[in-house]
């Protein structure tokens, strides 16, 4: 079943969109106490797909020129379902682990026929790489990094101005950095899970000391 089916996700695409905008467009903060702030992303994302024409974001990031506004954070869940057994037993064997597949959403532009030909031709995206970004003592320092790698898009939709995606994954790898309030890294954790061959890397890493 398609996660992004119309009964269940509509409404979801819609606030997504609304809320989006709201940081969007005239770059206005919702909540914001002054209405003349502006803000830059918190998630960027870049797309690429060699078949389909290399790397399809871009963005005035001088630090990052090749990702695009990622108007979410990626969206997916890790599942690993337990079995049925007999209580008493206390077994704790599992059905494979799951990874959803990735909705997210970028803004409409000059990349949107594109990725909608890359979904007609079931053409393969090597590449999805979300940065999380913070401003902590320098602008734009790297806080988390999300990655999905082999993806093919199973639906592209427009909704106002916002494009969402979503994609099965074959790849995935994690890594969360610790920021201090001295603005050094404070440790940092991570893993890789290869879908297709069930072989899991952790990276290592944790808090400082």
């Amino acid at each position: 079943m398609s996660v992004l089916n119309d009964q269940n996700v509509e409404g979801m695409l819609r606030r997504w969109a609304r809320d989006a905008m709201s940081g969007y467009g005239d770059q206005r903060l919702s909540g914001e106490r002054y209405s003349d702030s502006a803000k830059t992303a918190e998630w960027m994302v870049k797309v690429t797909s060699s078949q389909g024409g290399g790397i399809l974001t871009n963005s005035n990031n001088q630090t990052f020129p090749e990702y695009c506004r990622s108007m979410t954070n990626p969206d997916y869940s890790v599942t690993r379902r337990t079995n049925a057994n007999v209580v008493d037993n206390n077994k704790y064997d599992s059905s494979r682990v799951r990874i959803s597949n990735l909705i997210f959403a970028i803004p409409h532009d000059i990349w949107t026929p594109q990725l909608e030909l890359i979904t007609i031709q079931g053409i393969l995206v090597e590449s999805i790489e979300f940065v999380r970004l913070t401003n902590q003592g320098t602008v734009d320092e790297v806080a988390e990094k999300v990655n999905f790698y082999d993806t093919l898009i199973q639906q592209i939709k427009q909704v106002e101005d916002i494009i969402i995606i979503e994609s099965r994954v074959e790849r995935l790898s994690r890594e969360t950095i610790r920021r201090e309030q001295t603005n050094l890294e404070g440790g940092q954790n991570s893993y890789t899970y290869d879908v297709r061959h069930s072989v899991v890397t952790p990276g290592g890493g944790g808090g400082a000391e």
